[in-house]
């Protein structure tokens, strides 16, 4: 978790968070109400072979008596079986942004409509802003998918290659491509994935 403090009021804090997933690379929803706000990123090419379903959190508090915004920012996979997210890096990104934006006055930072496959801040197509901890996350059958279609692909090559094993030797009794199996698992769990 990473904590910052922002030399602005809480509104102004929310429309530079905002301003900052917008300008996000990655980040495809956008939705939050009150003290939270949530940015996810969802299946695209060509990441769709090594991540997807990252979720960035952000939690504005009450100012401190100079008047900054603290803000607590975290990251998280939407699926635990996803080895390949990088929910971090996405943080990173965000933080860049945050980073960029605060120096420009807030009368300059405008919040533009959302980008095309994005909503808007108030969206409530996302979960309900609550805190990750207490809430399970949401799971699209998209995300659910393409790990079905690489634990297929890994036991059809895994069949493949015993069948081939044991049924394929050279006069001399050695097996022929025992490995076999791995390549048609390797090559069937993307291919399949685009079929589900």
């Amino acid at each position: 978790m990473t904590r910052l403090l922002i030399d602005r009021p809480p509104d102004q804090t929310r429309a530079l968070v905002v301003k900052a997933f917008q300008e996000t690379e990655g980040i495809t929803e956008i939705a939050g109400e009150g003290r939270q706000i949530i940015a996810k990123t969802d299946i695209s090419l060509p990441r769709v072979l090594w991540s997807y379903g990252e979720t960035v959190y952000v939690d504005l508090s009450d100012p401190n008596k100079e008047g900054q915004t603290p803000i607590e920012v975290w990251a998280e996979k939407a699926l635990w079986t996803n080895v390949g997210a990088n929910p971090e890096k996405f943080k990173r990104r965000f933080l860049k942004e945050v980073d960029r934006l605060r120096d420009i006055p807030p009368e300059e930072l405008e919040v533009t409509p959302p980008r095309s496959g994005t909503s808007s801040a108030a969206s409530t197509s996302a979960r309900p802003p609550t805190s990750s901890r207490s809430a399970g996350p949401s799971i699209s059958l998209g995300q659910l998918g393409y790990p079905f279609a690489v634990v297929l692909g890994g036991m059809v090559g895994l069949f493949a290659g015993l069948a081939i094993t044991l049924t394929s030797t050279t006069p001399t009794g050695v097996p022929v491509l025992p490995y076999v199996g791995a390549l048609v698992g390797g090559i069937s769990a993307p291919l399949g994935y685009h079929l589900v």
